[in-house]
């Protein structure tokens, strides 16, 4: 069975396709140099996608209690498994105090859909 993905009010029936969403949003920026901010209408789908996250990983920022400013996306430099090293185009937040942090949509997608699922 297929991790359904509930966000804000949208229902996903898989986490492909919350992430192809997710993904075209993401890239959209990319390409635009661009981001959201408080008052964009995808702006409650991160902040939720993003806290959430950090709940189910128990990920600790301190910049999450001062509050999210913004999303845009960047490339993030990450090494593989193999060591070698790959530039992919992922999310980023800015919070209220001025700091910064990174993360995976489809890693965050995955782990929201997981505690999901095993809450029914």
């Amino acid at each position: 069975m297929a991790n359904q993905v509930n966000v804000q009010s949208r229902k996903f029936e898989t986490q492909k396709e919350a992430e192809a969403h997710y993904y075209e949003l993401i890239n959209k920026w990319h390409e635009e140099n661009s981001g959201i901010s408080e008052g964009d209408e995808h702006f409650p789908d991160f902040r939720e996608i993003y806290t959430e996250y950090c709940k189910t990983e128990k990920y600790q920022t301190s910049g999450l209690e001062s509050g999210i400013k913004r999303f845009w996306a960047d490339y993030s430099t990450k090494p593989t498994s193999a060591g070698i090293y790959r530039s992919t185009v992922c999310c980023h937040v800015e919070f209220n105090n001025g700091g910064e942090d990174e993360f995976s949509i489809k890693k965050a997608i995955k782990a929201i859909a997981n505690e999901q699922r095993s809450k029914k």
